[in-house]
């Protein structure tokens, strides 16, 4: 296993991911987390072509940081891990 940083403009969900509906509350909740205590666990991606990767395990997580960018809390190029 590997494991790197990859930046968020370059993470995507991927079909592969068995939840496919998330819950706006859990979002927030995770986005106030990632606020203060940065990210706890890692992405498990894969890659999709070209230089992105699909969020296979973590898509809650993933909304939560692009909730984070639209309020220019973090930059697109933050390093999720």
């Amino acid at each position: 296993m590997t494991i790197r940083d990859i930046p968020l403009n370059r993470l995507e969900h991927s079909p592969l991911n068995a939840r496919k509906a998330r819950n706006k509350d859990r979002v927030a909740q995770f986005a106030a987390s990632i606020a203060a205590h940065g990210l706890r666990q890692n992405f498990r991606v894969h890659p999709t072509g070209g230089d992105k990767f699909g969020v296979v395990i973590g898509g809650t997580r993933l909304d939560a940081q692009r909730s984070l960018l639209q309020r220019k809390k973090i930059a697109a190029d933050y390093l999720a891990q």
